[in-house]
């Protein structure tokens, strides 16, 4: 059952944004929600039952300090009940699923499974996004979204897509020749929905794989080839990018150009302050920067303590009824307070809060870093997770991860799943056995370049620690 739910979970949470934009009934968008409440009660039942959670004790003080820091902020800004429930379901969703595999075991077969299943779902987004832009109203690139709801989310979840894909040709458990093409196939979204932050996450997916390869031998010998087919892949894209919204950036403008000149620089901070509004007709963005809106709590609100504990959860963001918007949401709308996971974060947890979530992305790359120096399956999942982990940490100041939850769940059970492995290494957990393949009767040898060569013989998954 579990690992059905979990099935269900990730189909549901990548389209459920897109059905109810069609104009399905609000209770789709609550879908994961509910799915997450079942996996709540899953969570304590094996918790009552074997009373141990396979966690260090660094993300036990990390979630006890911001525990604290939520309630502070929540008494000393005296946050409405109903702003406090939003804050709770928006800021503790993806707990259940972040603990599951802390008190579950999932063998290889399982992971290995979800992967597949979530590479299924990213190229599914090809045909769709490839639809979108030719029936898309003006030449904007922001109507192609695939599933996922903004064009960045979509191309956010693709670039990392390839890091994983990446992570497992440097681990010699995918082929060169299932590889090459579907980076082509999977790029073709980023290339025609307008998103420059393409551009700075896709150099990452091809280099951080190769870079956090424990052995310099294998780090040398992969290092050339990845990056003259990085390059010509970026070249590829920087042109596709140029022939459609080159203009953008002026006459004679390209990608290139735009980022030289600090012309991307300029669209991110736009030394916005209290007094920036847009002008009639236009969003919020064009007054107000990416970057803008994480520095404008401290501009708007003049208490120090608030800028260190923030206004209280739920105080400051949106809802679809009035009773659970806080005090401050109207205002905090207008400086972008949902433009990006940092700028919610300083509006409601403050610099502390803000501190506190790139802790947590260190703590897992660390743990994914412990983890991928393994020759095993799980060391491959690691070495793309440590890819990717990264890549996220940047986009919380580009888009809001605490809102989307096409990728909130997955990358919250995939942290979960490399803590787990990282503590059952170290406390010498059973780990599952796995053996060479004999040669292949193609001609293919143990060994070479892009041939995965190792079978796994399965334990009962369903054990516990």
């Amino acid at each position: 059952m579990i690992n059905a739910l979990v099935y269900m979970l990730l189909a549901i949470a990548f389209v459920s944004d897109w059905l109810a934009a069609l104009g399905l009934p609000r209770v789709v968008s609550l879908a994961p929600e509910i799915i997450a409440a079942a996996l709540t009660l899953i969570v304590a039942l094996r918790l009552a039952r074997d009373r141990t959670i396979m966690i260090p004790p660094k993300y036990i003080f990390l979630f006890g300090t911001m525990f604290v820091l939520i309630l502070a902020g929540i008494v000393t800004n005296s946050v409405q009940p109903g702003a406090v429930f939003a804050g709770l379901r928006t800021y503790f969703r993806y707990a259940p699923i972040f603990l599951l595999p802390l008190v579950y075991y999932f063998s290889n077969a399982q992971i290995k499974g979800y992967l597949k299943f979530v590479l299924v779902l990213a190229l599914l987004q090809v045909p769709l996004a490839v639809y979108q832009k030719i029936t898309a109203p003006n030449p904007s690139g922001d109507h192609i979204v695939g599933t996922l709801g903004t064009s960045g989310t979509l191309s956010i979840f693709l670039v990392a897509s390839i890091a994983m894909l990446t992570a497992f040709l440097v681990k010699r458990r995918f082929r060169l020749f299932h590889y090459v093409p579907l980076v082509l196939f999977l790029l073709i979204p980023p290339a025609i929905n307008e998103t420059v932050v393409t551009f700075i996450l896709l150099p990452l997916a091809f280099a951080l794989p190769v870079l956090l390869v424990p052995t310099d031998k294998s780090r040398l010998r992969l290092l050339i080839p990845m990056v003259v087919f990085g390059s010509l892949i970026i070249g590829v894209f920087t042109v596709a990018y140029d022939s459609q919204y080159g203009d953008r950036w002026g006459e004679g403008g390209s990608l290139g150009v735009m980022i030289m000149e600090g012309k991307a620089l300029d669209f991110l901070y736009k030394g916005a302050d209290v007094d920036a509004r847009p002008e009639e007709g236009q969003g919020t963005m064009a007054a107000v920067g990416r970057l803008d809106a994480v520095v404008m709590p401290l501009k708007v609100v003049d208490d120090p303590v608030k800028h260190w504990l923030g206004n209280g959860i739920g105080n400051a963001q949106a809802s679809f009824h009035e009773l659970f918007e806080g005090d401050l949401t109207e205002e905090a709308a207008l400086y972008g307070i949902d433009f990006t996971a940092a700028s919610k974060l300083m509006w409601e947890i403050g610099i502390i809060g803000l501190g506190l979530s790139f802790l947590f992305f260190w703590f897992v790359f660390k743990d994914s870093r412990q983890v991928l120096a393994a020759s095993d399956f799980a060391g491959a999942v690691a070495l793309g997770w440590a890819s990717i982990v990264p890549m996220l940490a940047a986009t919380m100041f580009y888009t809001s991860l605490v809102d989307k939850t096409s990728l909130g769940y997955f990358m919250w059970f995939m942290s979960g799943y490399v803590i787990s492995k990282r503590c059952q290494l170290q406390s010498g957990y059973p780990q599952e056995e796995e053996v060479e393949k004999a040669p292949s009767p193609r001609g293919y040898r143990p060994g070479m370049p892009g041939v995965a060569y190792r079978t796994t013989r399965l334990r009962s998954y369903n054990r516990s620690y």
